[in-house]
């Protein structure tokens, strides 16, 4: 076999090779999140972890893709995806008609309660009991429109925005706020560390529900909703809510 030949049979094999390994090869996809939402996205041992960590690896597997976890503010989700910063983001988000003309959504796959935060010794067991209060929310969700838009008018309530749960939960443990409106899985959690506080559930219309944000036109969520619809149909959905403690 001349040399010239032996040459182009190697290269025809690392070509085919190199063209396998391309098909085959996880891609990869950038997860925005804002990691402050205990059970759902938090911080444990300097590890991104939650609810939320564990639903988009079990999809982004299946799908074969390689995940990269970008941690930011709530509000900045929307327009990384809008200038395609990240592919998608999955942070408790709340699927509303704002959103829609933002970024695509997934199927919804969790259906949150609102939830007033308050220290016990307030003893806020009732919407009644927050007239003249400082209640907080965090910029850019449902809770903070809540507050502005249906709750606060001719309650006397003086609203306190913050951009980062974790500064809202200090500024309630040291008496700067006496509520915060958040949704029942973190409260729940926080209940439960620190004994100090309580909550109680606000009756308010059915939640819109928690579903994955997509680049507008994005080829992702056909593949991204499959999952979903196979992870309720095999139980594996209630697994992961009994995990983090949310049912």
């Amino acid at each position: 076999m001349k040399k010239s030949l032996k040459v182009s049979i190697i290269a025809l094999v690392f070509a085919v090779a190199f063209s396998f390994y391309a098909e085959t090869a996880p891609k990869r996809l950038i997860v925005g999140v804002t990691a402050d939402y205990s059970p759902f996205v938090y911080i444990e041992r300097g590890k991104i972890v939650g609810f939320d960590i564990d639903l988009i690896k079990r999809i982004t597997k299946h799908l074969n893709y390689e995940v990269k976890i970008k941690d930011m503010e709530f509000e900045d989700l929307f327009s990384a995806l809008k200038n395609k910063e990240i592919d998608v983001a999955i942070s408790a988000i709340s699927v509303t008609k704002k959103r829609k003309k933002q970024v695509y959504f997934s199927s919804k796959y969790y259906f949150p309660r609102f939830t007033m935060l308050s220290n016990r010794d307030s003893r806020i067991d009732s919407i009644s009991k927050l007239k003249g209060k400082i209640v907080a929310a965090v910029s850019g969700t449902i809770m903070e429109n809540f507050l502005v838009t249906k709750f606060a008018p001719g309650k006397q309530i003086k609203i306190k925005i913050f951009t980062n749960r974790n500064h809202m939960l200090n500024a309630l443990l040291k008496g700067k706020i006496d509520a915060s409106l958040t949704e029942d899985g973190w409260a729940k959690t926080r209940a439960k560390i620190y004994k100090n506080l309580s909550y109680i559930i606000i009756d308010t219309p059915p939640s819109k529900g928690y579903a994955i944000a997509f680049q507008k036109n994005s080829s992702l969520i056909d593949g991204f909703n499959d999952e979903i619809v196979e992870i309720k149909a095999s139980a594996q959905l209630r697994k992961l809510k009994k995990k983090w403690g949310l049912i």
